[in-house]
């Protein structure tokens, strides 16, 4: 099965754990196997002339079996949740590892909020449907096995005209296992189109507020809102006439066996404790085959998940490389050519080449493919650019450029990240403490009086500080700056012009800039 194929390294993980679970339900299963027989035996005595003290010893094992039972239940319940959110949080984590490795142009094309309930709802929706199958499909098994055999033995000829009901069951789930696919695919699709929607005109409540255009946000928030209306109405049509189907079929064996079984008890075959141990047994074995056959329309609607996580899951990770330099002395651009869609080109036949001890500018309008060299400088778009990119003469795809980024290169981003936690980490984000004052001072940070030292109430410089901070401190070969002056104050540019120029003999440095007090500082500008 193909979402256990998926789901297996998390069960075997916590396979221990999982065993302990199934075997304390399953001796919850056997207590409640039990109940029949008591039942029908207690019937039985009080009809041929029982007293209280019957009534007492049937109550006591009663009570004390499904206290033991609830007891039982309760420990089962712990150990469910502790195997539950663990795997399924092991799981999400390696969805958004795995992700995380996938191409720039894979997540650009894919709406967030529609990622982010891929891999929290449905990772966590297979691991629910993997346990739950495991445990349902060894009590249900029991459920119905020991039952038949039971009931067999009491009437033969009854079990056999019962279980022909259960040829019909097959029949009605494979009338619908396709459709109920097809529907519970749609419905999902629907509903996160519509919640995706919701959720971006929450992100974007200033920009409404400033344009004044909510009345256009919810009339198409309403379109997707009828439409979810419109696909649960539809699923729910199809739910009800399988549900329907079960329910009838249910009542039809309820009668039948009414019929033969009191039939059987007015002739003398059986009796009314016996009537009722049967009737017993074969409602709980007639529940567990609902399960079997329930399962089929279970599959389906986890098969959507299955093939949501697919849909990142079978892409092909970018190329990563295994050689981890320690040091970048150049870099060698040669026919690098890159476009977003096959009508525009932003990069075509460019040769460039950097040196360590030198300040390289970066100029040109807006749109014409200034942050993208960076990004493929950088190791985005590996495998989706032509031409090659080497350090120290060797090809980047025989680099680990994840390695390299975190030890190497250091970038300051004109609208850079805040994390919503405390200012150190946003600072120094490997987590290491470092000596900041010196940084701060060139840059003329007050570091009491930045952002009310919250990072989420950072201005517009007071981010871009942060940024450059993050990078000088990080102090990498490879240093990129995109617009790093435009936020800074006349004195700050000064004193990050001068810092550049005494660190530049040992870094590779390239600017992305407008700003034409800093052209001056360039060894060499590199136009779009």
């Amino acid at each position: 099965m193909k979402i256990f194929d998926l789901c297996k390294p998390y069960l075997i993980k916590y396979r221990k754990s999982i065993i302990i679970y199934l075997t304390i339900s399953i001796f919850a299963g056997l207590f409640a196997m039990v109940n029949p027989f008591i039942i029908g035996d207690f019937i039985d005595s009080l009809i041929e002339g029982g007293n209280m003290g019957v009534v007492w010893r049937f109550s006591i094992i009663f009570a004390t079996l499904n206290a033991m039972r609830t007891l039982l239940g309760y420990v089962t319940m712990l150990i469910y949740i502790k195997i539950q959110s663990r795997t399924a949080h092991e799981f999400s984590q390696d969805v958004i590892a795995y992700l995380q490795k996938l191409s720039l142009s894979f997540i650009n094309k894919h709406d967030t909020n529609y990622l982010s309930q891929v891999i929290n709802g449905d990772t966590n929706m297979l691991i629910i449907f993997c346990i739950s199958v495991i445990h349902n499909f060894i009590l249900n098994g029991l459920y119905f096995l020991v039952p038949l055999a039971i009931l067999i033995s009491l009437n033969f000829q009854v079990t056999a005209v019962l279980m022909t009901f259960l040829l019909v069951y097959i029949v009605i789930y494979v009338k619908f296992k396709k459709p109920l696919f097809d529907r519970s695919m749609i419905l999902r699709v629907a509903q996160n189109t519509f919640f995706s929607k919701l959720l971006e005109q929450l992100k974007l409540t200033k920009f409404i507020k400033i344009h004044s255009i909510s009345d256009i946000f919810r009339e198409k928030l309403n379109g997707h809102f009828d439409n979810l209306i419109s696909e649960t109405i539809k699923t729910q049509k199809l739910n009800f006439l399988y549900s329907s189907l079960d329910t009838t079929l249910t009542t039809i064996t309820q009668i039948v066996l009414f019929l033969m079984g009191g039939y059987l008890i007015l002739n003398g075959n059986f009796t009314i404790g016996m009537f009722t141990i049967f009737s017993m047994y074969f409602n709980m074995m007639l529940g567990a085959a609902k399960y079997f056959f329930d399962f089929g329309k279970t599959y389906q609607d986890n098969l959507v998940s299955l093939q949501r996580l697919n849909d990142i899951l079978l892409n092909a990770p970018e190329t990563q490389g295994t050689e981890q330099l320690t040091r970048i002395d150049k870099i060698d651009i040669t026919n690098l050519t890159f476009s977003y869609d096959e009508n525009t080109t932003l990069i075509k036949r460019l040769n460039l080449s950097l040196r360590r001890g030198n300040i390289y500018g970066i100029t040109g309008v807006n749109g014409a493919g200034k942050s993208t060299l960076i990004n493929l400088l950088i190791g985005m778009y590996i495998d989706e650019k032509s031409g090659n990119i080497t350090f120290n003469g060797l090809s980047s795809e025989k680099i680990d450029m994840a390695y390299l980024r975190k030890t190497l290169i250091g970038i300051s981003e004109q609208d850079p990240v805040i994390l919503d936690t405390t200012l150190a980490d946003n600072i120094a984000l490997d987590g290491s403490p470092h000596d900041i004052k010196k940084y701060a001072d060139l840059l003329n940070i007050d570091f009491t009086k930045l952002g009310d030292n919250s990072p989420l109430n950072f201005s517009g410089g007071e981010k871009q500080k942060l940024a450059i901070l993050r990078l000088l401190i990080k102090n990498p070969d490879l240093m990129i700056f995109d617009e790093p002056t435009s936020a800074l104050d006349l004195d700050s540019s000064k004193n990050f012009i001068s810092h550049l120029q005494t660190i530049k003999p040992d870094k590779i440095i390239l600017i992305i800039t407008h700003d034409t007090l800093l052209t001056e500082e360039f060894d060499q500008i590199i136009n779009f």
